[in-house]
């Protein structure tokens, strides 16, 4: 594992735009979140792994390699984008479908949330069982409080209408998170 920390210049992240449209002329339905920063990238870090497989079992897994822990420097105004990339080889076989999520818990509350766009086992990363690229991209707003809190954020996979045969192989992948240094409009 090889974690780097990076400054980059100005910064501007477009959170996750869904437009669904209907066939043969039909009326267009659009729904578009978007947060921007206009300063520096405050924190970014990559890791990069090898293979590993998702167990079988019921329920979210961590995917090694895939978990940091950051602090939100103190500020009673002023919020952090936290923008999280996660992109490799996938394969999904005897299953109805392979799903990753990106989860945020709180060392203040210890509360655990998803994060957006939080779609849970709703959102399929792989499902073709053929091995192939993949990748997505999630985005949190976070406070950093009066004093400061401590967040840790980390990358689950699980596998959905599956048996104790199935498999959900991820490999060479590489997570990128970036967290912001100025106030989230």
């Amino acid at each position: 594992m090889r974690i780097t920390k990076l400054k980059h210049p100005k910064f501007i992240v477009t959170g996750a735009a869904i437009i669904g449209s209907c066939t043969l002329g039909a009326a267009a339905l659009a729904f578009s979140i978007t947060k921007t920063t206009s300063g520096d990238v405050e924190q970014h870090f990559i890791t990069q792994s090898s293979a590993t497989l998702i167990p079988a079992t019921p329920g979210w897994h961590d995917i090694p390699n895939a978990t940091f822990n950051i602090t939100v420097p103190d500020s009673n105004t002023n919020h952090r984008l936290a923008h999280i990339t996660f992109s490799g080889e996938s394969r999904c076989e005897n299953a109805t479908r392979c799903s990753v999520r990106a989860v945020v818990t709180s060392a203040e509350n210890g509360s655990t949330v998803e994060m957006e766009p939080a779609s849970g086992t709703n959102f399929t990363f792989d499902s073709g069982g053929t091995r192939g690229a993949r990748s997505f991209s999630r985005i949190i707003e976070l406070s950093g409080g009066s004093e400061g809190i401590q967040y840790t954020l980390k990358l689950q996979g699980q596998i959905i209408g599956g048996t104790s045969a199935s498999v959900f192989r991820l490999d060479d992948y590489l997570t990128q998170l970036e967290l912001s240094n100025t106030p989230v409009n």
